[in-house]
């Protein structure tokens, strides 16, 4: 299971991980899932909590914390990741239905789409 923080991207000039403006080593210390360690590394605690959380219930779950907080993102991650279903909290329902609707263009036959759930917020 992976945990997204939607609020990564603070604004269109910064990131929620060292960049390549960054100093020497920095976005190599970083993976694209983040343990409980990087995510508090990255001034996330809250979502390290409940990666941690989940960990201790038996979940192998990882945070990702995306540069920009779009349909493209992480419709190109989920897939990237294999994943096969995605769920997003009902309050983003412009979000749910711009991956639907990436889905939909992407495989239009349905061969393999990646499913998208909303879970009550």
């Amino acid at each position: 299971m992976i945990l997204w923080d939607r609020d990564a991207p603070t604004s269109p000039f910064e990131s929620p991980l060292p960049t390549d403006w960054s100093g020497d080593g920095e976005q190599q210390q970083f993976g694209d899932r983040l343990g409980p360690n990087d995510l508090v590394a990255a001034g996330r605690e809250p979502l390290a909590r409940q990666v941690g959380e989940l960990r201790l219930r038996g979940v192998d779950a990882w945070g990702w914390l995306p540069a920009k907080s779009d349909a493209e993102s992480l419709a190109a991650y989920a897939a990237d990741h294999q994943a096969d279903l995605v769920l997003i909290s009902a309050n983003d329902a412009d979000l749910i239905a711009d991956l639907r609707d990436l889905a939909d263009r992407d495989d239009p036959a349905g061969r393999h789409r990646i499913r998208v759930e909303a879970v009550p917020a």
